[in-house]
């Protein structure tokens, strides 16, 4: 992005934590056309695929097309699995969406993502492909919960559309 500024900050030996901070103008757009505002701040504790690595990435004023988002969101690899995959753990347990229209949207995520492809190609991200398993829990504008079961959602970087898996859809409506 043109319209984006990045920053890094290390401690002066070069190890860990970092933080990187990526601000966008009020007027930027992404390649999708999505205007963005704000800042999204990363915190790094560790190489990204070593065990027990943390990401932590939080919001500051940032907004998607006049809509805020505030929040945690962790990312921690995990070990490797039985087929030699690393898997990494996604936690955004108080996501939070103020539209502009001002309905807010809550969303809890909990997932894991088994990366199957493209790690041994550190070059590009273009064939990384992803088995991601989990739930996503909404509470929409009327107090719907709405919860998502991810099964073995397969996902590559370079494709809009998930290539196969499937998902169970649950509302409850407890007005």
């Amino acid at each position: 992005h043109d319209c984006r500024t990045r920053t890094v900050e290390r401690p002066e030996d070069g190890s860990f934590p970092r933080i990187i901070t990526l601000e966008f103008d009020g007027d930027c757009k992404d390649k999708n056309g999505n205007v963005r505002s704000g800042k999204i701040i990363i915190t790094i504790y560790g190489p990204y695929k070593r065990e027990g690595s943390v990401r932590e990435i939080t919001f500051e004023d940032y907004f998607i097309n006049g809509n805020q988002v505030e929040g945690l969101k962790t990312l921690t690899t995990n070990a490797r699995n039985e087929a030699g995959n690393l898997v990494f753990t996604v936690d955004f347990p108080d996501a939070k969406i103020t539209r502009k229209d001002s309905v807010v949207i809550e969303r809890t995520v909990n997932k894991t993502r088994e990366w199957i492809m493209g790690e041994d190609t550190p070059e590009t991200n273009q064939d990384n492909e992803w088995l991601i398993n989990g739930t996503v829990t909404r509470n929409n504008k009327n107090d719907v919960l709405i919860t998502r079961v991810l099964n073995d959602i397969h996902r590559a970087v370079n494709c809009r559309w998930p290539l196969s898996g499937s998902v169970v859809i649950d509302g409850s409506d407890d007005r």
